[in-house]
This record gives structure tokens, sequence and C-alpha cells, in this order.
């Protein structure tokens, strides 16, 4: 659906609905969400005797029932994300990773400690 049709221009005041339940509510306005006290809402002016009022309120439950669905997939997804993190046995922790021969030829002077060449024999001289 294009953004821009000639009747999505004339809309004028709609607000987005906190919930399913106020697109399924018959006693708010379907455009602000006020409280209806006739068919013609006294806040925003939206004239709910026009023949297509039964079309946006069908409109408007099948979005409610569809925000519904929408909630029920992410819940299955938070539980049984949930039910797999209780039922899944603790990870080991990975070993200690081993130095390979090629970082080992990469190590500096400063990394290694270098053993004496030649240790004197007992009692001789230094």
């Amino acid at each position: 659906m294009s953004d821009s049709t000639p009747d999505r221009a004339w809309a004028g005041r709609v607000l987005f609905p906190r919930s399913a339940a106020e697109l399924r509510s018959t006693s708010s306005c379907p455009a602000c969400f006020t409280p209806l006290t006739s068919v013609v809402c006294a806040s925003c002016g939206l004239d709910l005797r026009h023949p297509e009022a039964a079309d946006l309120a069908s409109a408007s439950t099948d979005i409610a029932d569809a925000l519904d669905a929408r909630l029920d997939i992410i819940g299955r997804i938070r539980r049984d994300t949930a039910a797999a993190a209780v039922s899944a046995p603790a990870a080991a922790p990975a070993p200690a990773a081993q130095p390979t021969a090629a970082a080992a030829q990469l190590a500096t002077p400063a990394d290694t400690v270098a053993a004496p060449l030649h240790t004197p024999a007992e009692g001789a001289p230094s």
C-alpha cells in the first residue's frame, strides 16, 4: 500500500492503539480512542454513521486478531527459549588455549625466559 493515497490524506487525527482491546472497542472512537457519547466523535469529528464504519470495525477486529497472534508467537518463542535454557545441561568451560607452533615462533624475547646455557659444576669457580 502506498503511504500517499487520496483517502489517507483526509484521515486527519489518528492515534495508534495501545492494545488490541482498544481496536475491538465499540465504546471509543476508532480514530482517537476518545470515549464515544454519540455516533460522531466529540473530539475528532469522525462520523460513524458513514456506510464504511462497519468495514472500519471489521478491519480493526482483524488487526486486533493479528496483533494477538503476533503476541502469541512472541510468547511461544520466549517460553520455548526459557524451557530450553532450563533443560539444557550447563556448558563446560572452554579449555585454555594452547599456544600453537606459529605463536611460539612469534614470541618476543620479553615473552620468554632464557635458560642458562651452562650451569657451573658444584664447587667450580664461576
